[in-house]
């Protein structure tokens, strides 16, 4: 999944692709998803910001057990 800015992403569930979320833009909102499940990585955020772990997007409740960078999502079982 790939997004522009200013998004809200919210309740989704993801599994079994190469990698779950993949964001490259800035000002997204990523709420109460699970991204557990897929092949590479599950949660992806490559921007830079004062935003969750470092990133300009904002990250809450979201569920993935590899991240990067971490902190972006929960690794829960």
């Amino acid at each position: 999944m790939k997004t522009g800015s200013d998004l809200e992403i919210e309740r989704n569930l993801v599994r079994g692709f190469e990698r779950g979320i993949v964001l490259s833009s800035t000002g997204a909102t990523v709420r109460g998803n699970d991204f557990r499940g897929n092949r590479r990585w599950d949660c992806v955020d490559r921007s830079t910001g004062d935003g969750t772990a470092g990133t300009s997007n904002t990250w809450i409740a979201n569920l993935g057990r590899t991240s990067q960078p971490d902190g972006i999502c929960r690794p829960v079982p």
